[in-house]
């Protein structure tokens, strides 16, 4: 360690010894402590992903955390072998994510880490090539970290271990089955009535009893749909030697797709095909590689052509089999696990030589005795959500703002600039005074300064109560996922700085760069602009205008704190009646208030509960949404005649009107059909974007009203409540 502090190539004399001392008289390190410090030592005290010292006296706070290479949801290994230490930074979304180390490089290599750079100092990740030399310099003596380091995909011995690790769950699992299906007299490990069934006996099955074609019949409206959206054949066509629709997509996304994985009844057919599948056939199809040909079972199994010889292909179950099972894996219903508790109550237990009375414990001998009490003091409660964002904001009133010209006529009377604001009234007046005709007027045709420059942005004299945090200035030059992509986006950001000699300067500094942000917000126009300032920049006051921002608390050190929710944290969706309008209001509920009010109702019962509050200023209450809730769009005469619908017995037209409710804020509620599992492409499902409107589940249906407008699932839907085995059980509020 000695040496680690006086080798000036690791930077360790700058480290403060008080720090050092602390760490290392420690007297009960944790497992994590003491894991994060011989990963540390392992991989030489540098960040694999960075190439950055981590210093010793930060290497247990909260800047630096245990990483896994290769994510767990990939491949459960929690050795050390599998663990790094990095920059806490970079391990949660929208970074590594659920990449491999080398994947996550390959991905962004040489992308600059916003949250990272400071004080003068940009810190991007390695590039493919550094991030190899790194890893075969610093890992080398640990062969098996670096080859998971090196793995863009997980290695062969993996896949190995998981199949060790399915081989023993199954004859686990035919233990247990056997135990309850097992007759008296049977002495056998596995009862005669089990059947063990491989994948590859299923995928012959499968194959010969036709229902490979019947599933491509059930999927392929999804890639006929994506063939309009894309206005092309990329997604498949119709191969008229086999008379039906052949699905593909494109290569881009090719790599690892899986036409059987896209929609969740897949399930379903392969649970069917293993109902279906007798010993007979096990055994028939063991006996094939094997010396000893079972002929026997050929006429019971095998089809014949028409000379009367054996084909290799099985008969089919029963007649019309294929045909069968399409019409049910069309009317099957699948339901879905909700995990919607919010809060419930701790049940604390400390090491204490008091119990729960604060009387002493004492052991055989009289000594005193610590154990586990039990906290009865105090009514503390498990929030089971984030509760918001981690940076908090501020709160203030800003009374400037530059906005662009063509979308903001009807703020025209708050320009600054006279003479702008007289060219903006004149346009207002050749457009016989028509706030839209105006802006598609001035879009087309741009206003020109004295420069003979297009002016598209002006500064507006604009009142308005705003939130503000500070942000890296190093994200104007992130153009990964959730980055700034385009011109607008980067005015857009730029609009939002509340320090008004700034913004200016950012808006010039794009304007000389010709509006190129990959030129004027790359890393080195970044340090262009901050080297011809005086002071230069490295974190940006940025102010947003928000309904959806909440006060952090009301004592003096959290009343001027606010925050905002946390994505996929809006559980509620609340739908209305407003008998004045006749028509139904929505509500996104937010967390903090669902919090507060089921800590208000929980010393009701059970049945006298409501999961949120209810708001009669909007109407009478209907019913709240959830994620993972499902939903029934009824047609005209279904809502005039509900008993009509039968949902113990619906119809394959009606079972296409289920959706599944995915996302929800403010007013808007997202839609998914019910039996999507993943999207074929990007954003199949939809987006929020106007010139997709009429393409997109999220919001709009199918069906037309009588003006030949799409209606949205929101406006109709009733709520629908789903057991286990996919049986509606009740229809409404529950």
């Amino acid at each position: 360690e000695e040496g680690i502090f006086n080798n000036p190539e690791t930077s360790y004399k700058k480290l403060k010894i008080k720090d050092v001392e602390k760490i290392r008289k420690s007297i009960s390190p944790t497992k994590s402590e003491i894991n994060k410090y011989k990963l540390w030592l392992e991989q030489g005290y540098i960040s694999p992903y960075t190439g950055e010292i981590i210093p010793l006296n930060k290497l247990f706070t909260t800047d630096y955390q245990i990483e896994h290479i290769i994510p767990q949801s990939r491949f459960f290994d929690d050795s050390l072998s599998n663990k790094v230490i990095c920059e806490a930074a970079i391990n949660p979304n929208p970074y590594k994510d659920n990449q491999t180390g080398y994947e996550f490089i390959k991905n962004n290599e040489g992308r600059i880490v916003p949250e990272l750079s400071a004080n003068s100092k940009t810190i991007r990740l390695f590039t493919l090539q550094e991030y190899e030399i790194h890893c075969n310099k610093y890992i080398k003596k640990n062969r098996a970290k670096l080859k998971k380091l090196l793995s863009e995909d997980i290695p062969e011995d993996f896949v190995e271990r998981q199949l060790n690790d399915s081989r023993y769950i199954s004859k686990l699992v035919k233990g247990l089955l056997s135990n309850i299906v097992r007759e008296d007299n049977e002495q056998e490990a596995t009862s005669k009535h089990i059947v063990p069934v491989t994948g590859a006996i299923t995928s012959k099955l499968k194959q010969d009893w036709g229902l490979n074609d019947k599933w491509n019949e059930i999927i392929a409206s999804r890639f006929k749909r994506l063939n309009e959206i894309t206005n092309s054949n990329s997604f498949g066509y119709w191969d008229d030697k086999i008379n039906a629709f052949r699905t593909q997509v494109p290569d881009e996304i090719g790599k690892g797709f899986n036409k059987k994985r896209i929609d969740h009844r897949h399930h379903a057919l392969d649970a069917l095909v293993i109902a279906c599948c007798t010993k007979k056939h096990t055994n028939y199809l063991n006996a094939l590689n094997s010396e000893k040909r079972n002929y026997g079972l050929r006429d019971s199994l095998l089809k014949k052509n028409k000379e009367g010889h054996y084909t290799k292909h099985f008969l089919m179950a029963w007649d019309n089999f294929a045909t069968g099972a399409k019409d049910s894996l069309e009317k099957i219903i699948v339901s879905f696990k909700q995990n919607l508790r919010v809060i419930n109550k701790t049940n604390n237990r400390y090491w204490s030589y008091k119990d729960e009375k604060g009387k002493l414990r004492l052991d055989k001998n009289g000594k005193p005795k610590k154990e586990l009490t039990k906290q009865i003091k105090g009514d503390n409660w498990a929030i089971r959500k984030t509760l918001h964002t981690p940076m908090p904001y501020g709160k203030n009133e800003y009374n400037f703002s530059v906005l662009e010209i063509s979308k903001h006529i009807g703020k025209r009377k708050f320009i600054i600039d006279s003479t702008i604001k007289q060219q903006v009234e004149k346009a207002f007046e050749l457009n016989n005074k028509k706030i839209g005709d105006t802006e598609k007027y001035l879009k087309k045709s741009p206003l020109i300064d004295a420069d003979g420059k297009e002016l598209k942005y002006t500064a507006f004299n604009s009142k308005e109560v705003r939130y503000r945090k500070r942000q890296p200035i190093f994200k104007l030059a992130n153009r990964g996922k959730g980055g700034i992509k385009t011109t607008e986006q980067a005015i857009s950001f730029i609009n939002k700085v509340s320090d008004l000699v700034i913004r200016k300067d950012l808006l010039n500094h794009l304007e000389n760069k010709k509006y190129d942000i990959d030129i004027a917000f790359s890393v080195d126009g970044i340090e262009e602009f901050n080297n011809n300032r005086s002071i230069p920049v490295y974190k940006l006051p940025i102010a947003e205008s928000s309904s959806l921002k909440f006060n952090l608390g009301h004592f003096y050190n959290t009343e001027h704190k606010f925050g905002e929710a946390e994505s996929g944290t809006n559980l509620f969706f609340a739908i209305y009646w407003n008998e004045k309008k006749q028509k139904r209001e929505y509500e996104t509920v937010p967390l903090n208030v669902v919090i507060e009010h089921q800590k208000q109702e929980a010393h009701l019962p059970i049945d006298e509960r409501t999961q949120i509050p209810v708001n009669k200023d909007k109407g009478e209450f209907l019913f709240s949404l959830s994620p993972n809730d499902l939903v029934y769009v009824p047609v005209a005469d279904e809502i005039d005649n509900p008993d009509s619908v039968n949902f113990n017995n619906l119809s394959k037209e009606q079972v296409v009107r289920i959706y599944k409710m995915v996302s929800t804020t403010k007013n808007e509620c997202h839609f998914v059909p019910y039996s999507n599992a993943k999207e074929i492409q990007k954003n199949e499902n939809g987006t929020n974007s106007k010139s997709e409107r009429l393409q997109r589940y999220c919001n709009e249906f199918d069906i037309l009203d009588s003006k030949d407008k799409p209606i949205m699932i929101k406006e109709r839907c009733w709520k629908l409540k789903v057991d286990r085995l996919g049986n509606v059980e009740r229809v409404g509020e529950y």
